[in-house]
């Protein structure tokens, strides 16, 4: 017992807790998803019997929560456009809600603290101009 303690403790070492609740609500949708196609009921942005929605929020979702969780180099970036769409879908569909946690989520990841566990793809000095790569 003590060893599994042990191991959830690892895993959640060096996570803020905004992180987590970022994962979590990655992967809560595909639940949503599900439960707002079997309700029969449009659930904020979820829902509607399309394919295109169990693509995004079955698929997608939780693999941007999987990137996120296991700190790939990718993640920030791919929750950033995830969230994005999120954001244009819920412009389209007049609902508020999703686009408030979804530009919430993208202020949130934009602190110093969420860069430090996922930092930015590019590193300090090693961007080139297009002018230095043709000369």
């Amino acid at each position: 017992m003590d060893t599994e303690l042990t191991t959830r403790n690892d895993t959640l070492k060096g996570r803020p807790p905004e992180a987590i609740l970022i994962c979590l609500y990655f992967f809560l949708g595909a639940f949503l998803q599900l439960y707002a196609y079997l309700k029969g009921a449009e659930i904020l942005n979820y829902g509607t019997p399309s394919i295109r929605n169990f693509i995004i929020y079955c698929g997608f979702s939780p693999m941007v929560g999987y990137f996120l969780w296991i700190k790939n180099r990718r993640a920030r970036f791919a929750a950033y456009i995830f969230l994005t769409m999120e954001i244009v879908r819920s412009i389209r569909g007049g609902d508020p809600l999703p686009l408030s946690i979804a530009a919430l989520a993208i202020l949130t990841l934009q602190t110093a603290r969420m860069r430090k566990v996922y930092p930015s793809l590019l590193k300090k000095g090693k961007m080139k101009s297009c002018a230095e790569d043709n000369s």
